[in-house]
């Protein structure tokens, strides 16, 4: 018994159009996004590589009592590792949550913590001095 695997690629040149159910901007990279179910600002990547799970987090640090309270709430929780401006995210899981090298983060539950009025920054207007100091 054999089996026949037929793949169709787009002509030398071409592009093929991304799918629908692809989302367009997500990535392994971490970066903030406000939700949006609640307007909270969130952290949002996949959190793996390969077959990754879009995935929002919050974006308050968690120490050990409140990761086993998340955990035991059912909230997955997630370390954010990388060093600079790349940062990605990476699951919990039984080899990982024995160490804790990063930053540990919740899985998002509306209501967020973190409006996303934390996000914009207001600029003060300067008072100018006309006058001169003579």
């Amino acid at each position: 018994m054999s089996c026949v695997i037929r793949v169709i690629a787009p002509p030398d040149g071409e592009v093929m159009p991304r799918p629908r159910w692809i989302p367009e901007r997500i990535s392994t990279t971490a970066r903030f996004e406000p939700c949006p179910k609640c307007h909270a600002l969130t952290i949002r990547a996949l959190d793996n590589p390969v077959a990754g799970i879009d995935t929002r987090l919050d974006p308050t640090p968690l120490d050990l009592v409140a990761e086993l309270q998340a955990r035991i709430s059912g909230r997955w929780t997630y370390d954010l590792i990388g060093i600079g401006a790349r940062k990605e995210i990476a699951f919990r899981d039984q080899w990982r949550i024995k160490k804790r090298n990063w930053p540990v983060l919740p899985r998002h539950q509306c209501p967020g913590p973190v409006p996303t009025t934390a996000l914009l920054r207001t600029r003060r207007k300067r008072e100018v001095d006309d006058e001169p100091p003579f």
